[in-house]
């Protein structure tokens, strides 16, 4: 793999880089990721280098680090052909198709001919009608758009979750969200262009003191219901390594505040963990298993 280019940077600069890529190299993602850091605290305009951290922070298992990296790295270098490409890669990997394909279908408009690439856009079902990335590209985006008083106070209830599964090196949980006042498409406006998302944060121990990571869901269409959506929670599989579950909670957070946490009703929280057992009851599980420091 390449290194970083250090052109124009001091000695001192491309002398952390150099550590950074032979700990690269030496699929030490952590270390890699360590000195892409320190260098980045001479030189933080340098996209090349938040590419590189983005990959080491992917191959860690940190995904929200990694996706933070690639698109920090995009604002430095909002042309850049490869990254584009490796935006559609890392998003490829989460399972979160909408945004493969945005980044892909970007980079594929610019001439990129990157052959995995290609491949996955040429796969049959991939841009499917129903796809938000297909639908948000299109000029019918504007009818979902809010009027200048904006939208009326909208709601939403997490109304089902599934069982965890274990995917490369990701915990995979769903979240099904019932929507009121506000439609699928409005909803897909928001969160293209509000900031609107639905978050997890994963706790150490039983109760909801102490927070050790937090991760943003993937929305997806939910084809069983017209008032429904589906989102995809990604853990690293690292979280897992000391305990088989740990208990985590999920909120809506719009315009930089928590709109509507749900707190308090069944399946605000939950249990997952890195097992093929199956749970139908993720709520009552974590009733009779975790709740030994609250009230219920």
């Amino acid at each position: 793999m390449a290194g970083v280019i250090t052109e124009g940077m001091t000695d001192e600069v491309g002398r952390i880089v150099k550590l950074g890529d032979e700990a690269r190299d030496a699929r030490n993602w952590v270390l890699a990721a360590h000195h892409y850091k320190s260098a980045l605290s001479l030189v933080p305009e340098a996209a090349e280098i938040y590419v590189q951290l983005g990959h080491s922070l992917k191959e860690s298992g940190d995904f929200a680090g990694a996706e933070a990296a690639y698109l920090h790295a995009l604002e430095l270098a909002p042309g850049d052909l490869d990254l584009h490409v490796q935006l559609g890669h890392f998003y490829k990997l989460r399972g979160d198709k909408p945004m493969a394909l945005r980044y892909y279908r970007r980079a594929q408009a610019r001439g990129a001919r990157d052959r995995h690439m290609l491949s996955y856009l040429a796969s049959p079902g991939v841009a499917d009608p129903l796809d938000w990335a297909a639908r948000n590209s299109s000029p019918d985006v504007e009818a979902a758009k809010p009027g200048e008083s904006g939208y009326p106070v909208f709601d939403f209830q997490i109304t089902s979750i599934s069982s965890s599964r274990k995917e490369d090196e990701a915990v995979l949980f769903s979240a099904r969200v019932d929507l009121d006042r506000i439609t699928k498409d409005e909803f897909s406006y928001l969160v293209e262009n509000r900031n609107l998302r639905f978050g997890c944060q994963v706790y150490s121990g039983s109760s909801d003191t102490e927070v050790i990571a937090s991760e943003r869901g993937i929305v997806s269409e939910d084809p069983t219901s017209p008032t429904s959506l589906i989102v995809t929670f990604s853990l690293p599989v690292a979280l897992f390594i000391d305990k088989k579950f740990r208990l985590v909670s999920m909120n809506c957070v719009y315009d930089g505040k928590f709109w509507f946490s749900d707190r308090g009703r069944p399946f605000t929280y939950a249990v997952v963990g890195n097992d093929k057992r199956e749970r139908p009851d993720l709520f009552q599980y974590y009733l009779e298993n975790f709740n030994t420091d609250r009230q219920t």
